[in-house]
């Protein structure tokens, strides 16, 4: 603070950083302090077409999502969408993991056909990457498993749930 270094983006990515270690230890009202700090920065600093910005706007969703405020999460979520649509970053992990997260929401609203048009896209863009084997793409077949079952169709379900099971035991996942 005393170098005046509070208005730039490095303190601004500083500010998700610590909002990340709130998140990842569930203190979800302290890590939106931080994104939302984060986020005051990078619009006084004009940064709402970034790459980083659009993460930022996904954190945010996250949390919003974590929290059961399903319409906040997708304001933030369909936001972060917009900017990556813009940057032409549609191909990417982080635009598989968004798609997921949108998804996440749809499906937990009961929009359940709209959830899976988001899930598909999600699979179709970590099948181009080839992250088949990675506890991101298994956590998108459980995703897809719990929607299956909303729906009643306890074959695709079971599938969708022993896909995500085979993954997380090649990599020895533990969760954590």
């Amino acid at each position: 603070d005393e170098l005046g270094l509070q208005n730039t983006a490095g303190y601004a990515g500083l500010m998700t950083n610590i909002g990340n270690v709130y998140g990842s230890n569930g203190q979800l009202d302290r890590a939106l302090e931080y994104f939302m700090k984060d986020k005051s920065i990078e619009d006084s600093l004009g940064l709402q077409n970034t790459a980083g910005y659009a993460n930022l706007m996904n954190n945010i969703g996250f949390v919003y999502r974590n929290k059961g405020q399903l319409d906040r999460a997708l304001e933030y979520f369909l936001n972060s969408q917009s900017i990556m649509d813009r940057l032409g970053l549609q191909n990417t992990a982080g635009y598989a993991m968004l798609m997921m997260n949108i998804g996440v929401v749809y499906r937990n609203k009961g929009q359940l056909n709209r959830a899976l048009e988001y899930f598909l896209n999600s699979q179709s863009i970590m099948d181009r990457l080839r992250l088949q084997n990675t506890a991101n793409y298994a956590a998108l077949m459980t995703n897809m498993s719990m929607l299956y079952k909303k729906q009643g169709q306890r074959d695709m379900a079971e599938r969708y749930s022993r896909m995500a099971y085979d993954i997380y035991m090649r990599l020895d996942y533990s969760g954590d």
